[in-house]
């Protein structure tokens, strides 16, 4: 449960920082899509995230080189 509630909570930061903060001076940032590896709670994690992202942010495929361990 604690490692689902981060993956929401870094969802919804990482909408907020999509979104930008006009009263800063940082600027929207463009988030197209998300890479994660093909372990199991890697792309569960991802998913989590993606549900808190704008329906225009997509999760690639997951990428066998991302997982923990490769060169």
């Amino acid at each position: 449960p604690l490692g689902r509630e981060q993956a929401e909570i870094t969802g919804k930061r990482i909408a907020e920082m999509m979104q930008g903060f006009p009263t800063t001076k940082y600027t929207p940032c463009n988030v197209t899509t998300i890479h994660v590896s093909n372990m199991a709670r890697a792309k569960e994690t991802a998913d989590i995230i993606a549900s808190q992202l704008p329906s225009h942010v997509k999760r690639a495929a997951p990428d066998a080189n991302l997982n923990e361990g490769r060169p």
